[in-house]
């Protein structure tokens, strides 16, 4: 180990730390020495890339994370070309500056670098065509024959799940739709706003004139008796629905 001083190609001068035999410190501080120093090699490199006018495009490809368990299709999105022209409306479109997550089946070899990256999740297979979508800025096929292959399966179960999925939520609405309000909640919210209910009803006792009531807020509220009426109504028809689907 031994420091020494270093002079650098354009012309600044410091002192380093070097390691190991006599042959191969000098060997070091040559090549170091035939380069630029830290600080001329930092604003060279940003020369270099504001001067970069190579268009812009887009690089897609599946991220490595696809191999494990997920609840959506994951890809990476990684502009190259000229881009620092370009980082605004590579903001405004979602990309980030740095580190970009690992691509395609041996991602975890890759180096990683700085770049302008999006990560785009969704649902399922067909949504992907419609994701893929970056303003003016061509879009390029990263995504390896290879890569598809081990993660086929994986990418296979994420779109059943959430096509399935999907398929729930669909007919849970056209059955709410078809149900439709109960009565009685859209009176409470019309005339309360937005109480605390437990959801149950205490039925009234029309031998002594007591009317059906609710607690709102720990309160007790008499129902009006139309509102009663088209309660009882609605959940008869609620029922004949519930009925019919768990006939099916």
């Amino acid at each position: 180990m031994a420091w020494e001083m270093v002079n650098y190609s354009c012309g600044h001068s410091e002192r380093q730390q070097f390691y190991g035999p006599g042959d191969e410190r000098r060997r070091k501080k040559e090549w170091m020495e035939r380069g630029l120093c830290p600080e001329c090699y930092r604003k060279a490199q940003m020369e270099k890339v504001m001067a970069d006018e190579t268009p812009v495009k887009i690089r897609v490809s599946l991220a490595t994370a696809n191999l494990s368990d997920n609840k959506a299709i994951l890809l990476n999105a990684v502009a190259e070309g000229g881009t620092y022209r370009e980082k605004e409306n590579l903001k405004a479109l979602g990309f980030s500056f740095g580190y970009a997550p690992m691509s395609g089946m041996f991602g975890l070899f890759d180096h990683p670098k700085k770049v302008w990256h999006k990560v785009i999740e969704v649902k399922t297979l067909d949504a992907i065509a419609d994701a893929l979508k970056f303003g003016e800025y061509p879009v390029v096929n990263g995504i390896s024959d290879m890569d598809i292959a081990a993660m086929r399966d994986k990418l296979v179960a994420v779109d059943a799940t959430n096509k399935a999925a999907a398929e729930a939520e669909k007919i849970k609405a056209a059955k709410k739709a078809e149900i439709g309000q109960s009565p009685l909640r859209a009176w409470i919210a019309e005339k309360f706003g937005n109480p605390y209910w437990n959801g149950k009803v205490y039925e009234g006792n029309a031998k002594y004139n007591r009317p059906s009531r609710v607690y709102l807020d720990n309160k007790e509220v008499n129902i009006p008796a139309d509102v009663y009426a088209a309660q009882v109504e609605w959940r008869k028809l609620r029922d004949e629905i519930n009925a019919k689907e768990a006939a099916k």
